[in-house]
């Protein structure tokens, strides 16, 4: 991620769930539509990471977009959507070309989980 470039990623939040993986955290991300009726595209999502975990040092090529998407089973929408909010939570960042699995965003929620703690003895668990 470029140094001074700012993104913005929202979370929404299913406090009942007791069962937090890896899917439950994409779900947070990804399900922010305000339409009815929405794919579920966590099992894309998740894909593309791993697509992007297997090329390592040498990335996925942002060219590829296309011929991806079609792997994927997803429209171009849904594609780019995905994107999006992988590249602005810091799971994947893009440089000469080519997105690469990020650590930025575990390390984002395990500060912000420490502030928060931290936080709450400081108030006395409200």
């Amino acid at each position: 991620m470029a140094s001074g470039t700012q993104t913005v990623s929202r979370l929404r939040i299913y406090p009942n769930l007791e069962d937090f993986n890896s899917d439950y955290v994409l779900r947070c991300l990804l399900d922010l539509s305000k339409k009815e009726e929405k794919a579920d595209l966590v099992p894309a999502a998740k894909e593309l990471m791993r697509m992007a975990a297997a090329r390592g040092d040498k990335g996925l090529f942002a060219s590829d977009w296309k011929k991806v998407k079609e792997e994927l089973e997803i429209t171009e929408s849904q594609y780019f959507y995905i994107l999006k909010i992988l590249k602005n939570a810091g799971i994947l960042y893009k440089s000469k070309g080519r997105f690469y699995l990020s650590k930025v965003f575990g390390t984002h929620l395990s500060k912000m989980a420490s502030a928060w703690n931290a936080r709450m003895i400081d108030l006395g668990a409200l």
